[in-house]
């Protein structure tokens, strides 16, 4: 990712979606980011993500916000560490009231230990497979959008908006596999009706033959008579 070095921009928080590297020029000031190597072609320095971030992590507690502009403003004045221990959500979001009461909240950073998660992709589906002694709020570094759905250990749970972007999913502690499946209304609409237009062709073609057979059976009876 290239970016402008700013005072006002949080690039700390650029971690939550997974941005390992940023291209800026030398001497720049990335919060969060070291001077990994030169790019001779632009002239500019990668700085890496320290520490290096994942595709999905784990948060012991939770913070609702009323709207998106507090959800914003708090990951806007948040370090890292904080953002990945505390799970931002906003409430009015379905399934966020449950959320917030089931899952620990507070203002304190609390990194989740001794968690181990994996995330494999594939074909509209995401699966990650956890294995951790508390549970939490599982955040994926992709983005929340409508015809996604979240599957926890084969039943379907609520999909939340994470951060404000992100989807999860909140779990318990122990082994979990949580899968994220895309497929949205309008194509199981259009899907249900080319089965439906599927079935009528079928039964027209199969009334088609009889009647065939029929017509050919009469006619037979009629040249015998």
């Amino acid at each position: 990712m290239q970016v402008d070095a700013r005072g006002d921009i949080n690039y700390e928080a650029l971690k939550l979606l997974g941005v390992r590297y940023i291209l800026a020029q030398a001497g720049a000031e990335i919060f969060g980011y070291t001077p990994f190597r030169f790019h001779e072609p632009t002239g500019k320095v990668v700085y890496a993500a320290q520490p290096d971030v994942g595709p999905a992590f784990l948060s012991r507690q939770v913070y609702c916000a009323k709207s998106d502009g507090e959800a914003l403003n708090v990951i806007h004045t948040s370090n890292y560490h904080t953002l990945v221990s505390r799970a931002i959500l906003v409430a009015g979001d379905p399934g966020t009231d449950q959320a917030c009461h089931e899952t620990p909240s507070g203002r304190d950073a609390e990194e989740t230990r001794n968690t181990h998660i994996t995330v494999q992709r594939g074909h509209d589906t995401v699966k990650v497979e956890v294995q951790s002694q508390h549970g939490g709020m599982l955040t994926l570094a992709d983005t929340y959008y409508p015809g996604w759905h979240a599957f926890l250990d084969g039943k379907e749970v609520p999909l939340l908006r994470t951060y404000t972007t992100l989807r999860g999913v909140a779990i318990g502690p122990g082994h979990h596999s949580i899968v994220f499946s895309f497929s949205p209304h309008v194509f199981k609409t259009l899907l249900r009706v080319s089965n439906a237009l599927l079935a009528v062709l079928v039964l027209g073609i199969a009334f088609g033959a009889v009647r065939g057979i029929q017509d050919r059976s009469r006619s037979h009876r009629l040249r015998e008579a």
